[in-house]
């Protein structure tokens, strides 16, 4: 090999005795010794007293936890030893080695165990540092910093980052200021070349990189002036936020807290920028979305370019874009902070709430979005270290980890400075994660992700559920979702039997009828007497949890009690004619879309598994809302995704065209709906290299489009929309497979237009029941074909059969009459497989779309609201505004108005007085129909 690490076992010194095989003779001589490994090479703790304690005791343990071909592992752990022999703070050294390269990857963890004082929670420590002495001396050094800085090493030179946004370099006589410095060092002398580099050197502030003749010294938590942050932290809010924990020079950390640094230490000759580049950042393989998404390892989402992701992703990706920069512009950096989001409740730290890294981590692995892997990368590992309790004096508290509060774990203030927040920190399954972790640890191999996962599921899969029991429906929902995804890793019965026992106490507390009725408690009900239900978001939660369950057992009690539960959110909370959720069953409750959000899982598997008609329109309903209005914070896009893969199987199917075989010639026509003028993104799933897609807006004009891959290499279009809203026309040549990231899409079949029928399809009409009205078929392959149209029961309306064959006649299938009314039209096709030709006659010509999107579904009708009585003789004007309506042709020519049946006016827009209206009344409920139709030059 090109590097050999000793280490010795009664006295560590990291990353132990290094030794270069320079020559390539294969034998480490000891004039290749880079790094002795004796006792200057400690690393050394200082306390709030000023006593030193190291890690040259004894290692407590000595793993190999890898030692394949190309990779090698190494586990130490141990106890900082004083002189005295006392110990304090226990700390992990996990040593990474790679076939092919001089360098050693140190992950240096320290923690709070609280050896000493049992009875003390917090403890203080003045500094921490990892000394790395060459042999043979250093000569000169190289100082990563915003300027190059560079000299001879009796210079001196030490860097502090005391902020995120400043450094100090003080080399000899010279001071040098600067905000963020990235965090390398590199040493030369007599026996080579040492570069050291600390992941994430400012982001985890305070910091500091110090060199001397005798080589390099890591200040992980450098000795900080008392009053250094004093300043700072007299205002309150900045308190809270970053300075709760750095005081008169200390850093605190309470009982079970760790931290992790990771080191690159490189012995490289001539070291490459690249190769630093790759370690701040890390480096992750991408599978095709496919494969991974059919592993089920996520749960079940759909893979890129269907119809739903389509629109999905691109909002993700700003979505994770948008949380970086917040997090920035929030400054949410610092030793203790780094990785978590911060204004929970105006001034708590959020603790990852709805497990962020999760949804990160879930959208990278589907896309290779590398910014949501940068979010969830970083969140898993704060969350790891800092929100979790890896050892206590009370053993009952080991495995919890702390919901949202100042300081992430509490207890740093002793009175409320701010107004917001919690104090204090507690632990409950509600409001513990794994998913996150033990994704991060599938994809990366961490141990302290896994170990703390499997640490939390352990504590509420033992003692925790003792007399199991629950008076909220979110705590077992929670609870079932952190066991079982530990559970789909290890495959491990008890983990299983932990959700069982959950689940049967769920179905023990179900009410007779479905749902799980409690009285509601203020803030779910203000209301005397109090009414008896549930809240949303709570019962959406746990319907999650049962589906995990129904899914590793199939267990068909979980799956009646979840179609059960469904229908009695809807039934007690949902007003169909808002499409939105109150927040509880108490009627004077709010909407948002806040209870939805949490609901849509739920509800769409229940969709899924009862075919309920009602449960399926109102997943399309929400599913469609949430897509264009909720999508930028964990708790808004967490159940998304399986929702949406729900709706896009509960939909009509998809289909490519046969594009060599169009009647009309080679040209077909999709048009997207852009209700929002957002920029286009048009997925080219299947298409010939030489393809041709032209894009016309809604006001006639041509986009420019610009060819690029995406994230996975897949070919893709862009073009600025400039904002303007309407239907845009995407002219195809050569494209069997497309998608965009707009909310609509039908396909014209004014002209005969070739689909590859493979054997069986399912479309959904975009055009109402019409009389005389027919579509045109043409089988071009030998055999029988069969069509229907069905409404949104699976019933049959009009069908037609014939044979097919190269020179078969066109087929008509007659079209629904307006004497059978369906809110969806499908078309059923069965028949051999090959090409097969469509023509619509006498309707406007669309199809919904190859992703199976519907045109413009789930739009809510626009309505008005007044405080005031809005009755006959009120002298109020009611203005009407028909501008939103559009059909995809752009080619309405008539508005009409018309009151209880009596036309009133004509127009796009109209004015309304009210002293015209028929009197009905003078209730605070009386209604007034205003009805709008809108003709196009169909008729």
């Amino acid at each position: 090999g090109l590097l050999q690490v000793d280490l010795r076992r009664d006295a560590v010194a990291l990353p132990g005795r290094v030794a270069c095989d320079r020559n390539g003779d294969g034998v480490f001589s000891d004039d290749e010794v880079v790094l002795a490994g004796d006792a200057a090479g400690a690393v050394a703790l200082v306390d709030a007293t000023g006593r030193t304690f190291s890690s040259l005791g004894a290692a407590d343990a000595i793993v190999v936890e890898e030692a394949g071909p190309e990779r090698a592992v190494v586990l130490l752990k141990g106890r900082h030893q004083g002189d005295d022999g006392q110990r304090l703070f226990a700390w992990e050294a996990r040593l990474t080695l790679a076939a092919g390269q001089r360098a050693v990857r140190l992950a240096y963890t320290f923690g709070n165990n609280n050896n000493n004082n049992t009875t003390a929670d917090f403890t203080a420590l003045r500094s921490l540092a990892l000394s790395l002495p060459m042999a043979g001396g250093a000569e000169r050094y190289d100082l990563g910093a915003e300027s190059a800085l560079a000299g001879e090493t009796a210079q001196t030179p030490r860097l502090v980052q005391d902020l995120d946004n400043h450094y100090q370099i003080r080399a000899g006589d010279r001071t040098i200021d600067g905000r963020r410095a990235p965090g390398w060092l590199r040493l030369q002398g007599p026996r080579g070349t040492m570069t050291v580099a600390v992941r994430d050197f400012w982001q985890l502030y305070p910091k500091g990189l110090a060199v001397s003749p005798d080589g390099a010294r890591i200040d992980l938590l450098p000795a900080l002036d008392a009053d250094l942050y004093d300043k700072l932290a007299e205002d309150p809010v900045k308190l809270v936020h970053l300075y709760y924990n750095l005081q008169k020079g200390l850093y605190r950390f309470r009982q079970g807290q760790t931290r992790t640094h990771d080191l690159l230490i490189a012995f490289d000759d001539e070291p490459s920028a690249v190769g630093l580049e790759a370690f701040q950042r890390g480096v992750m393989a991408t599978p095709d979305s496919s494969w991974t998404c059919a592993t089920g390892v996520f749960g079940e989402v759909a893979p890129m370019g269907t119809a739903w992701s389509s629109r999905l992703d691109p909002r993700f990706s700003q979505g994770a874009i948008d949380y970086l920069k917040a997090r920035d512009s929030r400054q949410d950096y610092g030793l203790m902070n780094f990785g978590d989001w911060w204004g929970e409740r105006r001034h708590n730290w959020g603790n990852l709430e709805y497990d962020d890294t999760h949804v990160f981590l879930r959208h990278f692995a589907r896309t290779g979005d590398t910014t949501a892997w940068t979010a969830g990368d970083r969140g898993a590992k704060h969350y790891a270290d800092v929100d979790t309790i890896h050892y206590h004096a009370d053993p009952w508290r080991v495995g919890a980890a702390y919901t949202h509060c100042i300081g992430h774990v509490g207890g740093f203030l002793t009175t409320m400075p701010v107004d917001g927040g919690s104090l204090t920190g507690g632990h409950s399954p509600c409001h513990t994660r794994t998913e996150g972790l033990v994704e991060h640890y599938l994809l990366t191999g961490d141990r302290r992700s896994w170990d703390a996962a499997v640490g939390i599921a352990d504590r509420y899969g033992s003692w925790w559920l003792n007399n199991y029991d629950f008076t909220i429906c979110r705590v077992p929902g929670w609870h079932l979702i952190l066991t079982l995804a530990v559970y789909q890793v290890t495959n491990d019965p008890f983990y299983l039997n932990v959700a069982r026992i959950i689940t049967d106490r769920i179905l023990e507390r179900e009410t007779p009828g479905g749902g799980w009725h409690r009285n509601l408690v203020p803030g779910h009900c203000f209301c005397l007497p109090r009414h008896r239900g549930n809240a949303g978001f709570m019962v959406g939660v746990m319907l999650s949890g049962l589906k995990g369950y129904h899914q590793a057992t199939g267990d068909e009690r979980a799956a009646g009690a979840i179609v059960r539960g469904a229908r009695y959110v809807v039934r007690e909370m949902y007003d169909p004619i808002k499409q939105q959720f109150r927040y509880t069953s108490c009627p004077n409750t709010g909407q948002s879309d806040s209870t939805g959000q949490l609901l849509c899982e739920g509800i769409a598997y229940a969709a899924r598994l009862s075919a309920d008609p009602e449960l399926v329109a109102i997943t399309r309903e929400l599913v469609t809302r949430m897509t264009v209005q909720s999508y930028r914070s964990a708790s808004a896009g967490r159940f998304l995704p399986q929702a949406a893969w729900d709706v896009e199987r509960l939909g009509p199917d998809a289909y490519a065209l046969a594009t060599h075989d169009n009647a009309a010639g080679p040209t077909v026509e999709v048009v997207a709906d852009n209700p929002t003028g957002r920029d286009l993104l048009i997925t080219l799933l299947d298409a010939d290299q030489d393809a041709v897609v032209e894009a016309v807006a809604p006001d006639g004009s041509t986009l420019a489009l610009e060819a690029v891959r995406g994230t996975l290499g897949e070919r893709c279009l862009t073009g600025t929309a400039k904002g303007m809203k309407g239907p845009y026309r995407l002219r195809c040549r050569g494209v069997s497979r497309l998608v965009t990231n707009l909310d609509g899409e039908v396909l014209s079949i004014a002209a005969p237009t070739a689909l590859h029928l493979p054997g069986r399809l399912t479309l959904e009409v975009a055009a109402a029941a019409r009389d005389g009205a027919a579509l045109r078929l043409q089988g071009r392959q030998r055999g029988r074909y069969r069509a229907e149209f069905r409404d949104d029961t699976g019933r049959v309306l009009t069908e037609a059969s014939w044979r097919g064959g190269a020179r078969s006649d066109w087929q008509r299938l007659a079209w629904p009459t307006a004497a059978t009314p369906t809110a969806v039209l499908r078309l059923h096709i069965e028949g051999p497989e090959g090409a097969l030709l469509l023509q619509a006659e006498g309707v406007p010509p669309y199809l919904s779309a190859p992703s199976g999107k519907a045109f413009r579904a789930g739009q809510p009708l626009a309505a008005f609201s007044s405080g005031n009585p809005l009755r006959p003789g009120a002298g109020v004007a009611i203005a009407l505004d028909a501008s939103s309506s559009a059909d995809a042709d752009n080619d309405i020519v008539d508005y009409a108005w018309s009151i209880a049946g009596q036309p009133v006016a004509n127009g796009r827009t109209a004015s309304l007085d009210l002293a015209a209206l028929p009197a009905g009344g003078d209730g605070p409920d009386q209604e007034v129909d205003i009805t709008l139709t809108v003709r196009d030059a169909f008729g």
